[in-house]
């Protein structure tokens, strides 16, 4: 059943040899770790819980600490936990697991576990680590976008590409610890048949000139980006791997520090993340950490997509990542792009029904369109749902374009004001022949420069439908030509 609960996700360690431990350090065995209740997931309910468990020499499980949702817990805060572990699990084959109790159906009732650690020689005051550790992936170097068309790019590069950042975290037992960083980039050109890479030192050894304190979060903007002149937007695609590299100062630590040996604490201390230019725009890193979806028959949902060209283009296909997800029936959707009046929804201008197909993980189902659609500047796609089911796309938690989504239930369009992430929802740009619509008609007057003229002048290229007329109302031929910022018309036969 969709709703049942029960035991769901557990961790469950290989078993431990606990038997030869001397007398002397029985008393100094400890397991800690970090917990955090929702995170980028799902808030469990109340009567859910998270609990560690120790088995015994009979091999039966023991509940050793329990914790459920309640107001006192902030979902951004991971909280410490150390237990003792007593010398009657002191035995050959000793194993401890985490286990929740929730819904059964899909990723609901969302706990964090992290920094697990089981030693000897431990007291119940121990919460440091020898360790400062990167948090989170690297934002996008393409602005809001993770990928983008490659034509729609050269048109704007030099203004799209930014520096990325990253989030740090410290567990030093100091107050705070200075730090520098590195980066560096694999660029992947694929021309043709032909696929050729380099690596780019982007900074050897970047110094962000703050330090960072105690159990605390810092996000910082990295000093330098991908270069540009690095990019031969000449190519079909482009794939990037940029990678952070955190000098911490975290070692690999040796016999002589006993009570970590043999962690190497500079395992989490690089990060990687990509980036695409090709056919597609997209919000989303390529991972689902939730969904999101209608409850509604009828209800509308539009993603926002701003072009970065001012050039009309035809989109193809759409990419869709279906999670399996609750109820995992077969289903259908009506697909859907708007035009934009302005920052909202408009004008429907195409729909098909499609099949959701569920997969799993994080691969897209690509929706080949059977018509083109033409747009330019601005545009929505999305759905409406046709039945009670909720179909979720899958939801990036690591972005944020929540301000892009729209919902229509019914008869007004709303801006989204509640869901955290990005939708993991691609229009795909190719050839085809369609007409261009992304704006509703609206009166506005036209600038005529020079006024008066010889014949020939310019007006915005936001003009369409042109057409000019005589004194006695007949109407005159002209040519027009479009530039980047205007159009220029010439009357062919100027009195």
């Amino acid at each position: 059943e969709i709703l049942a609960k029960g035991y769901a996700d557990r961790l469950v360690s290989r078993p431990i040899d606990l038997s030869a431990l001397p007398a002397s350090q029985n008393d100094s065995v400890y397991l800690s770790f970090f917990y955090q209740v929702t995170g980028r997931g799902e808030a469990p309910d109340l009567d859910d819980n998270f609990a560690l468990w120790f088995k015994d020499v009979n091999g039966t499980w023991e509940k050793i600490f329990e914790v459920g949702n309640s107001v006192n817990l902030d979902p951004a805060i991971f909280y410490y936990q150390i237990v003792k572990v007593d010398s009657k699990f002191f035995h050959n084959h000793f194993q401890f697991k985490f286990q929740n109790f929730a819904r059964l159906s899909g990723p609901y009732d969302t706990w964090n576990l992290d920094y697990i650690y089981l030693n000897k020689r431990r007291k119940p005051s121990d919460k440091y680590f020898l360790d400062q550790s990167l948090t989170s992936p690297l934002s996008s170097i393409f602005r809001q976008y993770t990928a983008i068309p490659i034509k729609h790019f050269k048109d704007t590069a030099s203004t799209v590409i930014i520096r990325p950042k990253a989030g740090f975290y410290n567990l030093y037992r100091f107050d705070a610890q200075s730090f520098k960083y590195s980066t560096k980039a694999r660029v992947f050109h694929k021309i043709g048949a032909t696929t050729t890479n380099q690596t780019l030192i982007i900074e050897a050894e970047g110094d962000p000139k703050t330090i960072l304190p105690k159990f605390t979060h810092l996000e910082l903007a990295l000093n330098k980006t991908l270069p540009l002149n690095s990019l031969n937007l000449s190519a079909d695609s482009i794939f990037i791997d940029f990678e952070l590299g955190f000098d911490s100062g975290d070692k690999n630590i040796v016999p002589e520090t006993p009570l970590f040996y043999p962690i190497d604490f500079t395992h989490n201390d690089t990060v990687h993340s990509e980036f695409i230019l090709h056919k597609h725009y997209a919000y989303d890193d390529g991972t689902a950490e939730y969904g999101a979806g209608l409850n509604q028959p009828g209800a509308e949902m539009a993603y926002q997509f701003d072009m970065f060209t001012k050039a009309p283009d035809t989109i193809v296909a759409v990419d869709l990542y279906f999670p399996q997800f609750g109820d995992n029936s077969s289903q259908s959707l009506i697909l859907k792009f708007w035009a934009n009046n302005p920052d909202r929804p408009a004008t429907e201008i195409y729909s098909e029904t499609i099949i959701v197909q569920r997969t799993n993980a994080n691969q897209f189902t690509r929706y080949t369109l059977a018509e083109p659609v033409g747009v330019k500047d601005k545009f929505f796609v999305g759905w409406e749902q046709t039945g009670t089911v909720v179909v979720p796309v899958g939801l990036d938690k690591n972005s944020n374009s929540g301000d892009k989504m729209f919902s229509n239930i019914p008869g007004t369009w709303e801006q989204n004001q509640n869901v955290f992430g990005s939708l993991m929802i691609r229009p795909v740009f190719g050839r085809g022949k369609a007409s261009v619509i992304t704006d509703v008609p609206a009166e506005f007057s036209v600038q005529v420069f020079p006024n008066p003229n010889q014949g020939q002048f310019k007006i915005p290229t936001e003009a369409r439908n042109i057409s000019l007329v005589n004194l006695m109302g007949s109407e005159i031929e002209y040519e027009s030509e479009v530039s980047f910022d205007s159009q220029t018309i010439a009357i062919k036969n100027p009195q």
